[in-house]
């Protein structure tokens, strides 16, 4: 045990106290929700226990709160509290350096592990403006192999809080600064990673209105393509099952798959490739199942950036790619087993969904796309002169234009 400050951020709570991080004096006390206990009212400070459970805890190292004082700062809507903390230590705490409106966060399980979480809050002009249209909703943000949290805080998080839209970027399990699933070689599957997103998406943004936008980035789209096929008419927005794993998933507002790995898996990319592309096939599948990507500046560069990327962005980027994944997202023999995805729900219960694919991407072809959208009942759209990793590659602004573009459409702006 050691002695240490630290910032609780409530993202909301039940009854008078509701809306994301608003917080209310009720005779002498502070209601905490989220299963992190409460804090009790001595003049200016509250003290109280704030004991493990649901919740994002905002610091670092640790996220089991104990006896402590804390300070109510009206200004910034947190709870500051001293006290006691048990130091949680993990493999993957994430290095990258956020930007300024950015802070990292924590979302407890069901199981108790972790996941890193990422918020950068819509700017205080786009809110001002939103006074006069209608709210806008929240986008999640969902990465892929060997990525983490941190791809979407570089670039994206930014240019859309600057444009009205509250961002979460979420770590999946074993990636980045999430926990690591004890005594397992795989972080999950591709199940589990999506119960996991609903399970943040029930406790963070369940009540907004409209609901949050899924975005998913190649495997992570694979992710919230069953995501979408697990939609009901029933939302989860009643009394909560005693079985997490029985809990609808959340209605959502619709869902973005960039550069995603299709429905069926990528067994057919990787088929075509070879009889097409022979040589960039051997390439891919030393950069990725092999991970040469991590040793080879070349490599990583083709992999998953434009040629004309200098060499400093290149190593950056490649450095936090080694860091981020610290056991594999997920058994690829066992994933393909169960594939393809199920069927999308009916129309009348599917949300909107825009599929991106990029001109220059070394990973995924263009046919992948066309299917992705094609299960859908859509119609794909290519961004031109980006690679793989669009929203971190340095045409990164023209492809969040085309998301832009689709997201005020889908508002009626």
């Amino acid at each position: 045990m050691s002695t240490l400050r630290a910032r609780i951020w409530i993202p909301g709570a039940a009854g008078k106290i509701g809306g994301h991080g608003s917080h209310a004096r009720e005779a002498g006390t502070l209601a905490v929700s989220r299963g992190l206990g409460f804090l009790k009212a001595a003049g200016s400070q509250y003290s109280g226990i704030a004991a493990e459970g649901r919740g994002l805890v905002g610091s670092s190292l640790q996220w089991k709160i104990g006896v402590g004082r804390g300070e109510w700062d009206s200004g910034r809507r947190r709870v500051v509290v001293s006290g006691v903390v048990e130091n949680k230590k993990r493999m993957g705490i994430s290095t990258v350096v956020l930007e300024k409106g950015q802070e990292r966060l924590w979302h407890t399980l069901p199981s108790g592990l972790c996941l890193e979480v990422l918020l950068q809050r819509a700017s205080e002009v786009a809110e001002e403006e939103e006074v006069v249209h209608k709210r806008k909703p929240a986008l999640v943000m969902v990465h892929g192999s060997y990525h983490a949290a941190w791809c979407w805080a570089v670039f994206w998080m930014d240019y859309f809080a600057a444009r009205g839209y509250d961002c979460w970027a979420v770590s999946l399990l074993g990636q980045g600064g999430s926990d690591v699933p004890p005594q397992q070689e795989v972080a999950g599957s591709i199940q589990s990673h999506a119960r996991d997103i609903a399970d943040f998406v029930h406790h963070h943004c369940r009540n907004d209105d409209p609901p949050p936008i899924l975005i998913g980035h190649s495997f992570g789209g694979l992710i919230v393509q069953f995501y979408l096929s697990q939609l009901s008419t029933m939302h989860g927005d009643d009394e909560e099952p005693q079985n997490p794993s029985e809990k609808p998933y959340p209605r959502i507002a619709g869902a973005i798959l960039a550069c995603s790995v299709p429905p069926t898996g990528n067994v057919d990319v990787v088929k075509r490739y070879l009889r097409s592309k022979p040589i960039a096939s051997i390439k891919v599948t030393l950069s990725l199942a092999a991970k040469l990507f991590a040793s080879s500046l070349s490599l990583c560069r083709e992999t998953f950036f434009s040629p004309s990327m200098d060499d400093a962005q290149v190593i950056k980027y490649q450095k936090l790619m080694k860091e981020s994944s610290h056991i594999p997202l997920f058994n690829l023999r066992e994933l393909n087993a169960t594939l393809p995805i199920p069927p999308p729900p009916p129309s009348a219960l599917c949300p909107p969904v825009l599929v991106v694919g990029a001109e220059n991407d070394f990973v995924l072809d263009w046919q992948a796309a066309e299917e992705t959208a094609a299960f859908y009942g859509t119609t794909p759209h290519c961004v031109t002169g980006v690679a793989h990793d669009m929203m971190l590659d340095i045409c990164w602004k023209d492809a969040a234009q085309v998301l832009l573009q689709w997201l005020e459409e889908q508002q009626g702006c």
